[in-house]
């Protein structure tokens, strides 16, 4: 698998789904390790995939192997709560965790206004139960743990 566009997200409809309820401008980065390095980015009325240039500016970074990019964005899934919540379930596994990297390069209220909160929403009481197992199961907590992997 090569990651250069949209082709990764066409049977996806959850994935695509969750980046049309994000603001317009919102852009983040992923990685595949040594597969790909794209931006999505969220536009008017629509959303844009594309390689990676120092250019860009994500508002965070996340680094995957393949097989765990695979079960989060290849596989398919009809909404944004499925999504999200398959999303979660495979990051959170303890021997998922160490292999899953999330650097964000702005600040809290950044990613408010650009709509990465309403993951929160969209994902229902399940995911708020996730949270909670580690820790996260308010929105202070989960800013205090974004805090601590800022890198600006």
């Amino acid at each position: 698998m090569k990651l250069e566009s949209e082709q990764f997200l066409e049977k996806n409809k959850g994935a695509k789904e969750l980046i049309m309820h994000l603001s317009k401008g919102a852009c983040f980065r992923v990685i595949v390790e040594d597969k790909g390095d794209i931006c999505i980015t969220r536009l008017r009325q629509s959303y844009l995939v594309a390689p990676w240039h120092e250019s860009m500016k994500p508002d965070f970074t996340a680094t995957f192997p393949e097989d765990l990019f695979n079960i989060i964005f290849v596989t398919q899934s009809d909404s944004a709560r499925e999504f999200i919540l398959q999303c979660f379930s495979t990051a959170l596994k303890k021997e998922h965790r160490s292999r899953i990297s999330l650097s964000i390069h702005t600040g809290i209220l950044k990613l408010t206004t650009k709509g990465y909160f309403k993951i929160v929403t969209l994902g229902g009481s399940q995911l708020l139960s996730m949270l909670k197992e580690y820790g996260l199961g308010s929105l202070s907590s989960i800013k205090k743990a974004l805090d601590k992997i800022t890198n600006k």
